[in-house]
Formats: C-alpha cells, structure tokens, sequence
C-alpha cells in the first residue's frame, strides 16, 4: 500500500476508507512559506526524486488511488436537496461535536462528506441564490435578504432539470425564500405556505421542519413515482432558538443545538420516506447549510456582519448508494457554489458556461480541482443594515484575506479560530491576497446592477420579525470611508435592546437607548429610522423630519426613507414639502408604489381628482394585481366621468372577484349614466341575487321606465319606498314623483 508520497507538500487522503495519510513536507525557509499561499511549494524538491520513482507512481496512482473510489453518474437519479438554514459546519456529530444528528451523521459516512465547506454570503437569500444557480454573489447581485430578488434571465437548477424531463418541487421554511424573491424559478411546485406556531408569531412568518416535512410527505404520495427534483429547507436553527420537546429539555444550556438535533430527526425523516418509496438507492440527497452562526465568538450574536469561518463554514454531504463510495472524507476547500455543477455532473447533463462553481466529482475520486483554491465571499449587511463598510474577502485552504477598513489575515492552518489578525505581520502574504483578491473578484463579477423590488409594510415587518431589516445600497458606495463592523459590533445588543423597547410599546425607554447609541454612531440609518418612528407615533413631527432628513442625508438613495419623511410632512401640516419628499422618492424609483399611493390620497384630499387620478393610473400600472387598488381606480374614473375606461376596469374586476355585488352595482350605474338602460338592469339584477340593496330598486325603476316596461317601474319604485329610510327625503321625493308618472302611463 502507498503510505507516503513526496510529490506534494500537502494533506492527501487514503482512498481506502477515508482516512487521512501523513504526507512528509520538505522543510522551507521562512521566505519561501510566505510565498506559499495557494499552498504549492517549490519544484526544486523534484529533483531529489530518483526517476524510477517518479515513473512507478506515475503509472500506478490512478489504480492506487481513484479505483475504489470511482464515482458512478446516472441519467435517471432523482436529487433531494436538504438545505439546512444556520448550521455551523463544527454543530454536526459527524465533525466530532457532541450532538445528536445520527441521521446526517449516517449519510456523512455512508457517502461524501466535505470537511471544509464555504458559502459565498452568510444571509439566507443571497447563499441560497448561489447554491440553486452556481453564481457567486457578485455576478447575481443578490445583496441581503429582500427587497432583492433573482432576476428571471438567470438559469437556476429547477429550471435545467426542468427542461430534462425532472417534476421540480420545492417546500420552503421560512418567509426569507418566499417565491416573491425569484427563487422559484423552474418549480412545477412551490410551497411557501408558513404555518407559524404561536410561540413564534412574533418572529413570524415560519414554519417548524414537523410541517415542512408533513408537505414533502403529501407530495410524494403522490409522486414518488415520477423522476423528481426535490428541494426542501429547514428553518429551524436560525434564531430565535426554541428547540422543541425533549430536546428543549435536554439542550436546555444549548438551545441552538437543541434545535439542529430536532431538525435531524426530520432529516431521517426524508430518508425514512424514500426508503418507504422504495427509491433511496436512487435519489442522489446532497444536505448543506446555507451559512453559519457566530454565537458570539467573534462578538456577533448570529451572522451577517462578519466573514468569519463561524458564519462561512457549513456541513456539505452528498450521499447516493452505488454511485457515491461510502467513506469519503474530503478536507480541501470547497464551496457551495459547487453543488449546482456536481449535480449536473452527476446526472450527465451538460454544465452551462456562465457556472462559476466546479464540480466535485473529480475531488472525491481523489483529483485535484484547480478552481477550488479561490472561495470568494461578501457582506453587504452592515452596510445596507447600519451603514458600516461592507466586507469582502477571498479564502484559500492556508489562508483567508478579508478587505475591510482595517484589513484582516488569517492562516487558517494554524489558528482555525481567526483569533490572531496576521495583516500587520506578514506583508507579503498580504501583498499576494489582495492582488490575487482583486483580479478574482472582477473575473466573477458581471457588472450588473443589483435587483430590487419595494416591499410593502407588512413584508418589511415580516423580514425584521425573522431578523432582517431591509434597505438598498447608498450611491456613493465606493466613494465614502465607513466604520469598520470590528468597531462597532459591540453597540449591536444595544440597538436590539431599542428596538425591543418600542415593539413592547415602551417608546420612551426605546427613545432613551436609541439617542444613548446614536451618540457613538451618529451616522448609523437604522437608530434614525427607530427613532423616526417612535416620533411618528408620538405625534412630534418636527423630530421626526430630522430624524428622516438625516437618513437621506446619509444615504440619498435610501427610498423608503424620503416617504417617511413625505408622510412626517404631511402629518406637521407642510404639504408642499410632502409632496417634494415624494417627489424625491419617484425620481429615484418611478415606481415606489408607497409614494405613488401616498401622492393618490394627498392629491385627493387637495380635491385634485386629476392629479390623483394619474398617480393612481401609474400605480395600477406597477401593481395590476393589486384588486383592490384597481377598484379604487375604476371608482375613481366614474367620479372623473371616464366612463369607458371605468367599465373596462369593472369587468376585469367581475372575471377576479365574481362574486362582489358592488361591482355589478357600479356597471350598473355607469350604463344608466350613458343610456346603456338595458345592461344597467342585467347589471343591477346580478347584483340583487348576491345581495339586496335598496338603492338599486330606484336605479332599476328609472331605467325600466326609460324602456317603457311599467309596470316594472312601478315595481321596483314600491320596494324601494318601502325599503328606504324615511329621513332620506331627496330621493323619495324623486321616486315619488317617478312613480307617479310611470302610473299615469299605466292607465
């Protein structure tokens, strides 16, 4: 057996079993190690080789080391993909943790596990984005979690396998992936249905891996038959922790453990269904985590500042009997980036061109992958969240350089932790990294501008409850110095503290936090908008002007803030600079339907029906599904007397909502109005069979009459004066002088 081998200076495994084998390293100068930062070392250790040697391995490392562990492909595998939200890569049995996961612990063994797996952003969306696609951040430009979304012109996994014949479905934990965000592209079936348990509504909308399992299970019911592609994502280890039973219990100091050993059961769960199916040994299952938890060891509560490992590094297993050997145990670089080509790989269809990930087959056959010796990540969090400096950071199996405004390097060889910042004291390491960081970030980069789309309220409230606060990135991005998120991390707990005062209902003691921090970081939008909104509240609307005045100072792209600030004008009675604010706001997105809407009712209350009826037309035109916006534009076209566009909007609203007899009410009166007397009777009559309503007895008399039925007339102008309060003398004394004519034609 080949136990040793001097034609590398690294770690290599043993490929019978997975086991690592000691591979002697030819002592370097201190010089030549700072050289090494890809981890390849100097030719000249070649030349001691004897040549015999040389050919001997040369011929017979194939045999060696790729025989036992030749990877199979099959056309015909179905694929379940286990996405696990917030699971740090050392939380796992299989890593030498003390948890209770037997479940990814089985697959781990019984297939590919990958000991050094990275995501390319620690937040949900983003990561995920990269995972279904094979894109670095950088050329999807998803930033944070919503408002952003993955544009329809990018390829997504469901999408190609799709296209090959695969039934796509896909069942969704938490609000964060909700198909609004562009993810479900490709999927025959999205289940983004959250079924949140009360002791979560505040943290809301999500759903326990129990319901997203229960879904899977009822799908596949159904169609376990068929050849599938089945994604499913477990929510439960992001925060807040609140394992349920016994593992509450029994993680009672370890709740964020707690709640992965829960999730684990519902892992084997998945596994236990495919069996029960009979098509385990069919389904390739590849189980990931889309980002980590820093729990604080690097002073964050739980991810998305930093680019730490605690956050970066995730659980990565691929497992499919007969075609993936047991026992594979891969500790080289690799990145999440990579699962959407090994799948294809793997089933045999043709990867696309723009995939920016490698696929993972040749490295668990034992070959060497060149393009994963760069992993690039990215956090735009800080800024977009609190108005701190992005980061960004390029990551090799030694090293990992992070550009930020105080520079950090680590060798990850020797302090795994990232506790000692090596910038200072290795400059030409340094040197390397960032040079060989610039070149690689504009190599996968595509130059396209991030996608974002407006969010309404309830939305925004639904992404703060999960954790997130979402915003768009300022416009002088790369021409402003912004604190480092190593200086200001501390204040973090604070800001939550405020903010947890005011959603409590304690406004004072939220004000009283807010304003303390605010002095240590005067610049930060989101205490201005905490305390923009409690000055809201309270009614104080000249500090709420400050407050907003201030957010769009520090970032004049920041829409959603120029509508506070309009609707903190219209509240102090300056409608004018409202109207300015909202102004302001269109110019940057002619299409923020907040202040489209805002500009619709200020205009109205100005009794300016035109103005309002343009900004109502626009917003329709960004909104057309919006029914009930759409009904107030029809209204408001028959108070403006556009008839034929009014009856037009009416009758799309009849084939969406046929059961609303105001519809049918207001077809009825416009045609009255136009002389159409015969349609406004058909109109009025549908709306009396879903729902009696005095008034129309009158407007069915006066038309009846105009066609000369009578005695109809008559009828109808009866119920209606015997319907009708009698304090409503107007149009009593009307129907009665109708009534009494349309007698006198009775005669």
């Amino acid at each position: 057996m080949l136990k040793k081998s001097w034609l590398c200076g690294k770690r290599c495994q043993d490929r019978f079993g997975g086991k690592d084998i000691l591979v002697k390293k030819k002592s370097l100068s201190p010089r030549k190690e700072e050289r090494d930062t890809e981890g390849t070392h100097s030719k000249s250790g070649l030349y001691f080789i004897p040549a015999l040697l040389i050919l001997s391995i040369t011929i017979l490392l194939p045999d060696l080391l790729f025989t036992r562990n030749k990877v199979k492909k099959d056309s015909n595998l179905n694929v379940l993909l286990i996405t696990l939200d917030t699971i740090r890569a050392d939380r796992v049995g299989y890593s030498g943790y003390d948890i209770e996961t037997p479940n990814l612990d089985s697959l781990a063994y019984e297939g590919a596990r990958f000991m050094n797996a990275v995501c390319q952003v620690p937040l949900t969306l983003p990561s995920h984005a990269s995972i279904l696609t094979g894109l670095n951040p950088t050329y999807h430009q998803i930033k944070s979690n919503g408002p952003y979304y993955l544009e329809e012109d990018f390829t997504s996994l469901a999408e190609i396998l799709k296209n090959n014949n695969y039934l796509t479905s896909a069942f969704i934990g938490a609000y964060v992936l909700d198909s609004e965000f562009g993810l479900n592209q490709g999927f025959d079936f999205y289940d983004d249905i959250f079924i949140t348990p009360d002791y979560l509504v505040k943290h809301e909308p999500q759903r326990l891996a129990e319901d997203v399992y229960n879904s899977v299970d009822r799908w596949f019911e159904e169609n376990h038959d068929k050849r599938f592609f089945v994604w499913v994502h477990y929510y439960d280890p992001h925060y807040p922790y609140t394992p349920p039973p016994p593992f509450d219990v029994k993680y009672k100091t370890r709740p964020y453990e707690g709640e992965i050993a829960y999730t684990d059961i519902y892992v084997g769960n998945l596994i236990d269904l495919l069996k029960e199916k009979e098509i385990y040994d069919e389904t390739l299952i590849i189980a990931v985590g889309d980002h980590g938890e820093d729990l604080f060891d690097h002073e964050e509560p739980t991810h998305g500042i930093f680019l730490y490992d605690t956050t970066l590094k995730v659980p990565l297993i691929i497992h499919c009997p007969e075609i993936i050997p047991k026992g594979i145990k891969v500790n080289s670089q690799v990145r999440t980036i990579d699962i959407f080509p090994t799948i294809l790989d793997l089933l045999k269809i043709s990867i696309p061109e723009h995939c920016q990930g490698a696929s993972l087959v040749p490295l668990m056959e034992g070959r060497r992958v060149k393009e994963l010796n760069e992993s690039y990540a990215e956090t735009y969090y800080p800024l977009i969240s609190y108005g701190w400096s992005e980061l960004k950071s390029i990551r090799t199996n030694k090293w990992k350089y992070v550009k930020a405004p105080r520079p950090e390097l680590y060798d990850l060889e020797n302090d795994p932790e990232e506790k000692n910042n090596l910038f200072q004291k290795n400059s030409r390491v340094v040197s390397k990294l960032r040079n060989r960081f610039e070149r690689f970030e504009k190599k996968i980069s595509s130059g396209r501008k991030p996608s974002t789309r407006e969010l309404s309220q309830e939305d925004r409230e639904k992404l703060r409850a999960l954790g997130y606060v979402g915003g768009t990135l300022p416009a002088d991005i790369s021409q402003k110095k912004r604190p480092d998120p190593k200086d200001k991390i501390p204040i973090l707990e604070r800001i939550r503290q405020g903010k947890l005062a005011v959603e409590v209902g304690e406004l004072e003691e939220g004000k009283k936090i807010l304003k303390e921090i605010l002095k240590q970081d005067p610049e930060n939008s989101m205490i201005h908008h905490a305390l923009g909104e409690i000055y809201q509240k309270n009614g104080e609307w000249d500090k709420a002007i400050e407050e907003f005045k201030e957010i769009v100072k520090i970032n004049p792209a920041e829409i959603d803030s120029y509508h506070m600030l309009a609707k903190s004008y219209y509240g102090n009675g300056m409608i004018e600079e409202s109207i300015k604010a909202s102004e302001a706001a269109l110019n940057l997105h002619p299409k923020h339907l907040k202040s489209l809407l805002f500009l619709v009712s200020v205009y109205k209350s100005l009794k300016n029906i035109k103005k309002s009826l343009g900004y109502l037309e626009r917003a329709v035109k960004v909104d057309s599904a919006n029914l009930d916006l759409r009904l107030e534009y029809a209204q408001t076209l028959t108070f403006s007397k556009e008839f034929g566009k009014a009856i037009k909007e009416y009758e799309y609203l009849v084939t969406k909502m046929p059961d609303n007899p105001m519809l049918y009410n207001n077809l009825g009166i416009i045609h009255y109005a136009q002389g159409d007397f015969e349609k406004s009777i058909d109109y009025l009559l549908k709306e009396m069979e879903l729902h009696s309503n005095p008034n129309s007895y009158f407007i069915l008399g006066l038309a009846s009459g105009e066609l000369q039925k009578y005695a109809e007339a008559v009828k109808y102008l009866e119920k209606y004066l015997i319907s009708v309060p009698a304090e409503d003398i107007s149009l009593r004394e009307k129907a009665e002088q109708a009534l009494s004519f349309f007698k006198t034609k009775l005669r």
